[in-house]
């Protein structure tokens, strides 16, 4: 399998740590739709992080915390 990185920008007033919920969802939702059409995939809550533009706050990913 080939490694992907997938980089969205979001603007919102919502609390970080539930915009980060948000992108784990989403991530989980890739891999099924992606095995649904008869694919492999993988995903690692771990390696989803976000970061607040504004000061560098980073939330979630292992290598944050």
């Amino acid at each position: 399998m080939q490694q992907y990185t997938i980089t969205i920008t979001v603007y919102t007033d919502a609390d970080p740590s539930e915009l980060l919920e948000y992108a784990i969802e989403s991530g989980e939702d890739i891999v099924r739709r992606i095995e649904d059409c008869g694919g492999s995939a993988e995903f690692l809550e771990e390696e989803v992080a976000l970061e607040r533009e504004d000061d560098g706050e980073i939330y979630g990913g292992d290598q944050y915390e």
